[in-house]
């Protein structure tokens, strides 16, 4: 699987990526739409300090393509690379209330909506100076939930339920945020009968195949980038970034689960 990066840096720094597949789900006629209105209607927020310690840099440098030289050590006082705070804030929740395929259920809808994809994200680097980012810096995350739309409701439709999520980094003792982010991802929802438990991951999709009816790449509405950067990760390189970033969903880390029950073509990276 190829990945593509861009960055621009024209005015305030940012970038964005938008990602799209449909996969068979639910019959609208079986969601229980007042459960899902109510999740909507409910405020969600996340607070998350961390500490950009140069130690956790050092394995993100040996594990970036990008680097001439990925075993020199960061420099404390340095900025913060762009993209880097993503091996930080995570959310450190035990195993036992993430989802079925490994992901954090804080912002995530009611059931049935259970199947998670990544739909669109932005980056606003908004500080410069002092108030910006550097490595060494304690910050803080604070998570929102923003705009939440249903489509595909309509009989007969392919319900999906969009969720943004608004972050906002910003340094220990500044007053000026550093960072913003907004993540989109879609939820689709599974029929009851092919939620899966933990045991058996692997034994309910009948038709897995089939279970994929379009799958594509749209990267659209970019900034001409300064600079862009293509290439093929490997399977080390994705499951050594996943470790980074605290993510267990299994679609970066399982290619026959990213295969049989989701429709991929092979493991699945977001880098």
């Amino acid at each position: 699987m190829s990945s593509l990066f861009r960055l621009s840096t024209t005015g305030a720094a940012s970038c964005r990526v938008h990602a799209r597949r449909l996969l068979s789900t639910a019959p609208s006629s079986s969601l229980n739409i007042e459960a899902l209105d109510k999740w909507i209607a409910s405020e969600k927020k996340l607070t998350v300090p961390d500490t950009l310690r140069p130690e956790h840099l050092s394995s993100l440098y040996a594990t970036l393509p990008t680097r001439d030289h990925a075993h020199s050590p960061p420099t404390e006082g340095a900025p913060l690379g762009y993209g880097h705070h993503l091996v930080f804030f995570h959310p450190r929740n035990p195993e036992s209330v993430l989802r079925w395929d490994g992901t954090d259920a804080d912002f995530c809808p009611p059931e049935p909506f259970t199947r998670r994809m990544w739909a669109s994200g932005k980056m606003t680097w908004k500080a410069t100076g002092r108030d910006a980012l550097r490595i060494g810096d304690s910050a803080v995350a604070v998570s929102e939930m923003g705009q939440v739309k249903k489509k595909g409701f309509e009989e007969g439709g392919l319900p999906m339920v969009f969720v943004k999520q608004m972050i906002k980094y910003t340094k220990q003792g500044s007053g000026q945020v550093a960072l913003e982010e907004e993540r989109s991802h879609v939820y689709l929802a599974a029929p009851a009968n092919q939620r899966p438990t933990r045991a058996g991951i692997y034994d309910v999709y009948s038709d897995k195949r089939a279970a994929l009816t379009l799958w594509s790449l749209l990267v659209s509405g970019l900034p001409h980038p300064d600079f862009s950067l293509k290439y093929l990760p490997s399977a080390t390189t994705l499951f050594r970034f996943s470790a980074l970033t605290f993510n267990g969903h299994f679609i970066h880390l399982d290619k026959d689960y990213a295969q049989k029950s989701e429709g991929y073509p092979g493991a699945r990276g977001f880098l």
